[in-house]
């Protein structure tokens, strides 16, 4: 993969990077992945504004769009929200394949493969 830089002062305030990948080129936003929106409340850092509108949700106005019904904990996501009625109905979904535990999340099995198969890369 070749790369070029072009520089582009534009309204976003990064440059592009021209990319050479087979044969075709294309013009990617080098500031990707920058964290340019700050939380004024307590200083984190977000790559995208409606990261820090859920930041700001979850962690200052405690105003959540998704509520369990059974112990009216909070979320900011439906699918965060469908992980966590899981755990009430004890269903498990990712399972260790060398001591058979079960976990709600393949989050919670990578964590728990680490420290389970020496083969699991660490």
């Amino acid at each position: 993969m070749q790369q070029k830089v072009y520089i582009d002062d534009n309204q976003y305030g990064f440059s592009h990077t021209g990319v050479d990948v087979h044969g075709t080129k294309a013009l990617v936003p080098s500031g990707i992945g920058m964290k340019r929106f700050i939380c004024g409340k307590c200083g984190k850092a977000f790559s995208t504004k409606q990261n820090l509108q859920f930041h700001d949700i979850a962690q200052h106005t405690g105003s959540y769009r998704f509520k369990c019904q059974h112990c009216k904990k909070g979320f900011t996501k439906k699918y965060l929200l469908d992980q966590h009625l899981m755990r009430h109905a004890n269903i498990r979904t990712e399972f260790c394949t060398v001591c058979g535990r079960g976990f709600f999340s393949k989050y919670t099995l990578h964590a728990h493969m680490k420290k389970c198969s020496t083969n699991f890369p660490k």
